[in-house]
C-alpha cells in the first residue's frame, strides 16, 4: 500500500508492505519521505517489524564470517522433507557469489549416501546456519552422526524455529540465519568437483545445489 499527500511547500510518500509467507512470522516493511519545497528531502523506514525476536541482517555483512566457518569447523544446514521431518549436517565447502537477480547466491554440495540428500531431493530449500565459537560440539555432533540413528535437534539441544521464507527450519541458537532455495542442480558424474572426488565411486560423488538468498535473519538477544 502507498500513498502521496502534496502541499505546495511539502510532499509525504509513504509506502506499508505486509509480508505473510507460508504461514511462518508474518511482518512488516514501512518507509516514506518528506520533501520540502522539492529541495530538502527526509527518508525513513523500518524493516521486519512485528517480526518477533528477530531481525533482517545485510547478507554481504555476514560473509567474511560465513567463509571464516566454513573453512573451520564448518557451518550448520538444515533440510525438511515432504512430511516435515527435519534434520541438520555439517558443511565444510560451500561457495557464495553475486547473485541470481537481485540475490545472492549460495552453492553447496551433498553426496547421495547422506541421509540429507533426500531430503534435499524432496523440498529443494535449506538454511545455512552459522555457529559461533559455542556451538563447537554441537556442529561437530552433526557433521559425525547421521540423521538416520537420532533426531539431531534433540541430541544437540538446538532449537528449530519457523523460517521466514522457506520450510526448512533456522535454528535459534545461531546468530546468522541465511535461508536459500535452490533453482538448479547438478548431479554427478560431472566435473564441477576436484579430480579427487570424480575418482570415487558415483554414490560418493556429490550433487552441487546452485540456491538464491532469499533472507539473512538473526535473533535479538535479551
Amino acid at each position: 500500500i502507498s500513498d502521496t499527500f502534496e502541499s505546495v511547500d511539502v510532499n509525504l510518500l509513504w509506502a506499508i508492505d505486509a509480508v505473510s509467507p507460508m504461514d511462518n512470522s508474518e511482518y512488516v516493511n514501512i518507509g516514506g519521505e518528506l520533501s520540502f519545497y522539492n529541495r530538502v528531502y527526509v527518508r525513513a523506514g523500518a524493516k521486519s517489524v512485528f517480526m518477533q525476536d528477530r531481525e533482517e541482517l545485510d547478507f554481504w555483512a555476514c560473509d567474511h564470517e560465513i567463509l571464516t566457518r566454513l573453512r573451520n569447523e564448518g557451518v550448520l544446514c538444515t533440510v525438511v522433507d515432504a512430511d516435515d521431518n527435519k534434520n541438520m549436517l555439517t558443511l565444510g565447502w560451500g561457495l557464495i557469489g553475486r547473485s541470481y537477480g537481485e540475490h545472492p547466491m549460495v552453492v553447496i554440495s551433498i553426496a547421495s549416501q547422506r541421509h540429507s540428500w533426500g531430503f534435499l531431493e524432496s523440498v529443494p530449500e535449506f538454511v545455512i546456519a552459522v555457529p559461533d565459537d559455542n556451538l563447537r560440539e554441537a556442529t561437530t555432533t552433526c557433521g559425525f552422526f547421521s540423521g538416520r540413528m537420532m533426531d539431531k535437534f534433540k541430541e544437540t539441544g538446538l532449537t528449530p524455529v519457523d523460517s521466514v521464507h522457506v520450510r526448512a527450519p533456522s535454528v535459534l541458537e545461531c546468530p546468522i540465519n541465511v535461508e536459500c532455495r535452490v533453482y538448479t542442480q547438478i548431479a554427478p558424474p560431472h566435473a564441477l568437483m576436484s579430480p579427487e572426488f570424480q575418482e570415487r565411486p558415483l554414490e560418493e560423488q556429490r550433487t552441487v545445489y546452485f540456491a538464491e538468498v532469499l533472507g539473512t535473519y538473526g535473533w535479538v538477544k535479551e
